[in-house]
């Protein structure tokens, strides 16, 4: 935990160094995760809710990824293991955070890290290479030396919805 929090203020004190953005450009907003220790990032808008150690009941499928199915907000959602969906080995525990997908998907995405908010510029932000395409994954941003790989959420649903 004292690692966390020196590589927050780290990263709150590198912010007071960086050139400032100019005022009116657009930006996007997201949620900023690791995935098997790689940083990505999750799109505000396709998120409905996030919570910390959500309770699983079992939810036969014939998808490995699935670990379950889990409740928020009155709402059902199956539980899918977004390390094993990029294609990243993952175990079958319950994950320390879960992404609620947006109204009507029905989907909820595990994952073990959760960093915080982070607001990208349209700048910051690129399509990844023929080369350097991932599955889920089509864009990367560049903030502050780090780049982040940011997950495709439609990819996702229509590959479970399929």
């Amino acid at each position: 935990m004292n690692e966390r929090v020196r590589a927050l203020r780290r990263e709150f004190d590198a912010s007071f160094a960086a050139p400032p953005r100019s005022v009116g450009e657009a930006s996007e907003s997201f949620l900023a995760i690791r995935v098997a220790g790689d940083p990505y990032a999750i799109p505000l808008g396709d998120i409905a809710a996030l919570a910390a150690r959500p309770a699983t009941a079992p939810l036969p499928s014939r998808r490995p990824e699935c670990l379950g199915l889990v409740g928020r907000g009155g709402a059902l959602a199956a539980l899918y293991s977004l390390p094993a969906l990029l294609g990243a080995a993952a175990g079958t525990s319950t994950p320390r955070w879960m992404a609620l997908l947006r109204a009507g998907t029905g989907l909820a995405l595990g994952f073990e890290d959760y960093e915080g908010y982070a607001r990208f510029t349209l700048s910051e932000l690129s399509p990844l290479g023929e080369g350097a395409k991932r599955r889920h994954v089509s864009r990367a941003a560049r903030h502050g030396g780090t780049s982040r790989l940011i997950i495709d959420i439609a990819s996702i649903v229509n590959d479970l919805t399929a």
